[in-house]
């Protein structure tokens, strides 16, 4: 599922609190607007557009949208195709959008997000058709053996958790930034530590990524 960054015209303006009580504690109802809003705002649609692609009236969706009411499941279906959505992930059911069964099944055993199985299905059409075509150069055939190397290999889970702790370093020790943030200028001792804490992060992920690299050497030499 998409992330909420980009989110500008609904959800920057939901408010849930207000939904929950025109809902009157109903979760299904809450969860219907909140992803409502979220596929309006991906799309850059107004209400008035899904009760156009839904063939229903623009009331209907703005009561949808406010928690004052639940559509029937017939009108849930119309909306989930209105939107290209699955109506699992309307109801709040699942946090995949899309409602291809294959990718649901993927969703299903990974986890996954729309986005990270289609970029990965792509990775592979693509280094299907360089075989076809019998290219000498190769990169996304290059690029789909290394992802499932670097899945296969034992090392995978020290690998991504070494790569997890250095992307989100700053996110995972945020109360330490905060605490740096508040200390006077002249006191640093917590800034070096966080530095040198981040190295050490960078460093461990080096060594394993180098120890991977010799052992991708051997095999494909």
């Amino acid at each position: 599922m998409k992330k909420y960054e980009k989110l500008e015209t609904y959800l920057s303006s939901f408010n849930e609190e207000k939904v929950r009580e025109s809902a009157k504690g109903d979760k299904t109802r809450v969860k219907l607007a909140e992803r409502l809003c979220v596929c309006l705002d991906n799309k850059g649609w107004k209400a008035i557009d899904l009760a156009k692609e839904a063939k229903i009236s623009k009331s209907s969706v703005s009561t949808y949208m406010s928690g004052d009411q639940c559509p029937s499941i017939s009108l849930i279906v119309k909306l989930a195709e209105a939107l290209k959505v699955s109506t699992d992930f309307l109801l709040g059911l699942s946090d995949l959008e899309s409602p291809k069964e294959d990718l649901k099944t993927v969703y299903k055993l990974t986890g996954l997000s729309d986005e990270a199985i289609i970029a990965l299905k792509e990775i592979y059409d693509m280094s299907k058709q360089e075989d076809q075509e019998q290219k000498e150069f190769k990169p996304y055939k290059r690029a789909y053996n290394t992802i499932n190397y670097l899945l296969a290999n034992e090392n995978r889970y020290n690998l991504f958790i070494f790569l997890a702790n250095y992307l989100f370093f700053k996110d995972i020790n945020r109360n330490a930034f905060e605490l740096q943030k508040k200390s006077n200028a002249d006191n640093i001792p917590i800034e070096q530590n966080l530095t040198i804490l981040e190295d050490v992060q960078k460093v461990e992920l080096d060594k394993l990524l180098y120890k991977i690299k010799e052992e991708l050497d051997e095999i494909f030499q």
